[in-house]
């Protein structure tokens, strides 16, 4: 967890500078401070929805709120109950992952395929869109369908494909982040991905 505030012991001692709220309150990072808000949210989320523990984690993962720091370091972003609540989509997996043991040629492509499902009592249509941390170029694009439909009651199926170019092999070594946004009026939800470039392995993950 990221800059989480949280009500501190009286006992305690911190510079005012992790102060938030009022002095009664403290601001920090760390496992530690992130459990209990995420167990609190996982509870509203299974009492609200009554599912399953493993579907109550994937609406809190993919109803998240894009952060302000790159994927790498926040995962999905910040948890948000009432839209994990009011959702009616799964997304599977919630974990996406291209590996390759050498960098590829023109052309390439590797591709994910992504399922969704909706438990709700109304047919959902869905804008997708990318935001990626650097300009697709001729080296890395991606391809998806700009709009997906999920019926009631039915899965819809997807392939989320990352393509590598003529110059992928001038791929600067690095972590870049992005994000597949999901828009509906009654419904929004997420999936973040990052592309790891190393020499000679290139990795798209999503961090859960």
């Amino acid at each position: 967890g990221s800059d989480v505030c949280a009500a501190k012991s009286s006992a305690a001692v911190f510079s005012s500078g992790n102060t938030c709220l009022n002095p009664s309150y403290v601001r920090l990072s760390g496992t530690s401070m992130a459990t209990p808000a995420v167990a609190g949210a996982f509870a509203l989320i299974l009492q609200g929805t009554q599912l399953n523990s493993p579907n109550v984690a994937n609406l809190l993962v993919t109803h998240a709120l894009p952060g302000y720091t790159p994927a790498v370091q926040e995962g999905s972003g910040l948890a948000f109950p009432f839209a994990s609540v009011n959702g009616s989509i799964l997304s599977s997996p919630t974990s996406v992952t291209f590996v390759r043991d050498s960098l590829p040629g023109e052309g390439a492509w590797f591709s994910k395929l992504l399922v969704l499902r909706n438990f709700g009592s109304n047919e959902k249509t869905f804008r997708v869109s990318m935001r990626f941390s650097v300009p697709e170029t001729q080296s890395l694009r991606f391809t998806f369908p700009s709009q997906v439909t999920v019926p009631v009651g039915g899965p819809t199926f997807f392939n989320f494909t990352a393509v590598f170019g003529s110059s992928s092999s001038s791929l600067r070594k690095g972590v870049y982040f992005g994000r597949m946004d999901f828009d509906s009026p009654t419904e929004r939800f997420g999936i973040p991905f990052i592309v790891v470039v190393t020499n000679p392995a290139i990795t798209v993950f999503n961090p859960v």
